[in-house]
């Protein structure tokens, strides 16, 4: 890859590498090889995540706002009707995803602590205000999104995962609840 003095896009290729890393080695993964695959120096990653745990949290929070962008890409920016936002996390919620799936796989055994999860907690708590503010009751809000959450976990454990027609008619509830 090309060097660049732009910090976004050297922190970018920096993600990038990492992802790809961690996906072709797993969690042993070295901040030696994601600076030599992002062409840059090992000193020059520490310079963007000063450590394995902060570059780990970063490709965490990179997959959830890639999803959440995702779903506000579904939504739209315009005024909508209640219930909008959640059929919107359902339907993105229910999107296949491959790569995404398999670089969580790949980083879930290295978010191993609460410690690290509960730094993760602003970004995971914006689905969470997200759906209070949809304008639809607010138990049944997080009851569509918590399914979501559940559904998508689920397919990471092929015992729990749903096939094609209980996926459907689970989607077509979840967006009946939201009217």
């Amino acid at each position: 890859m090309p060097r660049t003095r732009d910090p976004e896009q050297t922190r970018a290729r920096l993600l990038e590498a990492a992802a790809s890393v961690l996906l072709d080695v797993g969690p042993t993964f070295s901040l030696e090889t994601v600076a030599h695959s992002a062409g840059v120096s090992k000193g020059g990653l520490l310079h963007h995540f000063p450590s394995r745990e902060a570059l780990v949290l970063e490709l965490a929070r990179d997959l959830n706002r890639r999803f959440m962008n995702r779903v506000a890409a579904v939504h739209g920016n315009s005024a909508t009707p209640p219930g909008a936002w959640l059929r919107a996390y359902i339907e993105v919620s229910f999107q296949e995803d491959a790569q995404e799936r398999s670089l969580i796989v790949a980083l879930s055994p290295l978010l191993d602590s609460v410690q690290m999860l509960d730094r993760l907690g602003p970004e995971l708590g914006e689905a969470t205000q997200a759906a209070r503010m949809d304008g639809i009751p607010v138990g049944r809000a997080q009851a569509v999104r918590l399914a979501c959450d559940g559904y998508w976990s689920g397919q990471f454990i092929h015992a729990t995962r749903l096939d094609t027609a209980e996926a459907a008619a689970l989607k077509e509830e979840l967006i009946a609840w939201t009217r």
